[in-house]
């Protein structure tokens, strides 16, 4: 009990942090912050939240509880400069507007082949984007854009993977950004047309 209590102050103090750089140091000193034990309390934490009904309060633990989470899957360096790196790279930017764009076009004209660009080259930026902002705007195009896909077309496996998509999304847009809501709504919308999806598709 002791232990948890414990772990559960830490889990605060990480979430509470004024920087990046503070929360890096809290890590390093306490590397139980992103163990299994960890996960377990602050889904224990978000649970009780939603079902009282304290939105923010379940979202702010449940953006924590992925970064970390992420620290213990690829290792807090590569998850703290994805949270605090400047994306440098002129021409990943130019890509990532570039699928937008296509996506814009698709929802105002309609034409499938904006649609195939916007996929093809959101698919080429998540590949390659590391920081953050730029890395979850090219997530929510592309996820976007394949729910778009399995909308025209029925695609089971594009469903999966826009869920896949915006679901990472969420994980980098911390609370309180209106995008975050928005992705999650996207993807419980599309809970019935996934039952439809799948039921085309037997």
């Amino acid at each position: 009990m002791m232990r948890r209590r414990k772990l559960a102050r830490l889990l605060d103090r990480f979430a509470e942090a004024p920087s990046w750089e503070r929360s890096r140091r809290l890590l390093a000193h306490h590397p139980e912050l992103a163990g299994q034990e960890a996960e377990d309390l602050l889904s224990d934490v978000v649970t009780v939240a939603r079902r009282s009904g304290d939105h923010d309060t379940a979202d702010h633990y449940d953006y924590y509880r992925a970064v970390l989470r992420r620290c213990r899957e690829i290792g807090p360096d590569q998850v703290f400069l994805e949270l605090t790196a400047d994306e440098d790279d002129d021409e990943l930017v130019a890509l990532a507007n570039e699928a937008a764009a296509a996506l814009q076009r698709y929802e105002r004209d309609g034409h499938a082949g904006d649609l195939v660009t916007s996929i093809e080259v959101g698919e080429a930026v998540v590949d390659r984007a590391i920081a953050v902002p730029t890395r979850t705007a090219a997530l929510a195009n592309l996820g976007l854009a394949l729910l778009a896909r399995a909308d025209r077309h029925g695609a089971a496996d594009d469903f999966r993977r826009a869920v896949t998509v915006l679901r990472e999304a969420v994980s980098h847009t911390p609370p309180g950004v209106p995008e975050r809501l928005s992705y999650m709504r996207r993807q419980w919308i599309r809970g019935t047309t996934d039952e439809t999806i799948m039921a085309a598709n037997a």
